[in-house]
Formats: C-alpha cells, structure tokens, sequence
C-alpha cells in the first residue's frame, strides 16, 4: 500500500481505530490504509508488557489486561483505537497513577515511507520513538505497540442509579446547597 502511494502519488491516510475526531484516517481522492481489523492483543503476565495491534479499541486492551490484574492508560471511553491515542499523547483515566498512553509505551514496529521496516524505542531509533510519543503521525505506519502495564488498584465499587416516572420524566439535575447530584423524576421543563 505505501509503494502504491508512493508510485502514484496519491496522498494517503492510515486508520486504525477509525476514531479520529479530526479526520486524519481518511482522505480525499486518495488512498485509505484500513487496519481496524487488526486488533490482536498479546499480555505477558510476567514482563507486564502489552503488545497491541495498530486497529485495537482500548476495549481490546481492557478485555485482555483485566483478567491479569493489570491495565494500560488508555482514553476514557472503550471505542477509540489505541493507535490515535497513542501517537496522540493518550489522556485517560490513570493519568495520575501511570502518566500518558505515551508514557507506557515501550516501543512501536512501524513501517517507514520508503518502506524500512524498524522497530522504535527508547534504544532503537530514538528519535523516531520520541516523534511516535504524542507526535500524532506522519512518521510512518505502526503496526504494533507494545507498552509497559500497570498493576490495577484494589477493586473500588460505583454505582449510578436512574429511575423515571412511569411517564419516562426522570433525570438528574444539581440539588440545593451545593451537595452533590440528586435524582429528580419531575418532568423537564
């Protein structure tokens, strides 16, 4: 596909996840590079590495890290592909504990435009690791991500509660005095 680009011309747009808000996995009169079918994810229980197809949703992640206890940050929601978020900077729920998606990134097999295979990290072609870390793109494409995981936290239980009136006019609204989110089923206004 980056030869047919290359030999052609025409511009080309890679997608992973195919959740990009600005729209950079598409392109007009172009080429579309898809690799959302692409979303094997490989833990080592033992290393606590990930290693994670470029076309994975954080879902994908979740699914295979949580029976080992383990987690890499990843967005906020399960639908994004990892690969946006990553090359992205990766502001997620564990940015606190374990830093960016970036942060926890080991190292990334990509395939260069003039069609070098290379694995990138901190050893490894290190200024091509540190463009991959938040630089968005455009340094090749990824297709693989391996990434250092994090031990989860105990298990903390939540609980949301949504109930309505029998006409379906239920909904949350801010309670008086500044104490936190009652549940209202008056109907809106």
């Amino acid at each position: 596909m980056l030869e047919a680009a290359r030999e052609t011309g025409l511009p080309l747009a890679v997608r992973g996840g195919g959740h990009s808000i600005a729209g950079l996995g598409t392109v007009d009169d172009g080429i579309v590079l898809d690799l959302g079918g692409l979303r094997d994810v490989r833990v080592d229980p033992q290393t606590q590495q990930v290693t994670v197809a470029p076309g994975a949703l954080s879902a994908d992640v979740d699914a295979a890290t949580v029976p080992h206890r383990l987690a890499v940050p990843l967005g906020t929601v399960s639908r994004p592909g990892i690969a946006g978020q990553t090359l992205g900077g990766g502001v997620g729920w564990l940015i606190r504990r374990a830093g960016l998606a970036l942060d926890r990134l080991i190292s990334a097999e990509v395939i260069t435009a003039d069609g070098k295979r290379l694995v990138a990290s901190a050893t490894e072609h290190p200024d091509l690791f540190w463009g991959l870390r938040g630089g968005g793109g455009n340094f090749g494409v990824v297709t693989s991500f391996t990434f250092q995981a994090v031990e989860l936290p105990d298990p903390v239980l939540g609980v949301s509660l949504y109930t309505a009136s029998p006409t379906g006019a239920g909904h949350w609204s801010p309670s008086s005095g500044g104490r936190g989110t009652c549940l209202t089923s008056s109907p809106r206004s």
